[in-house]
């Protein structure tokens, strides 16, 4: 399974190398089949993370509507065995901080869609 960015949609294949099952999905960097057959998609610029079933439906979203802070970049999601979803989060090098910092986030989300309280902001030097 593998996110195609520049054709906005993922992509199944099987071992042949053959389209098995596809889904649209602007700005797609990363996704994973979950244990529950639907797939968990990282939107990069876009600033989603959405789990869609089988039949290409959303059945859970994170937005930037949903949470009271800039999203930048949703580059990789996971589902933890407790149902909660960890999402890194970052912004392009362009956006630094005062102190010449680059940004970025893990944010862990209970499916409900809280904000867990776990949340780590931290900054890398570039």
């Amino acid at each position: 399974m593998v996110g195609l960015f520049a054709e906005q949609k993922v992509v199944e294949f099987d071992l042949d190398g053959k389209e098995v099952w596809s889904v649209n999905a602007s700005s797609a960097w990363s996704a994973i089949r979950l244990h529950n057959g639907n797939t968990l998609i990282s939107g990069d610029g876009k600033g989603y993370t959405r789990e869609v079933n089988m039949k290409g439906e959303t059945v859970w979203e994170l937005t930037q509507k949903d949470v009271p802070f800039k999203l930048y970049n949703n580059q990789t999601a996971n589902r933890l065995a407790n149902g909660n979803t960890v999402i890194c989060n970052w912004c392009a090098a362009t956006t630094k901080l005062k102190n010449g910092q680059v940004p970025f986030r893990f944010l862990k989300y209970l499916p409900i869609k809280k904000w867990y309280g776990h949340y780590h902001h931290g900054t890398i030097p570039i």
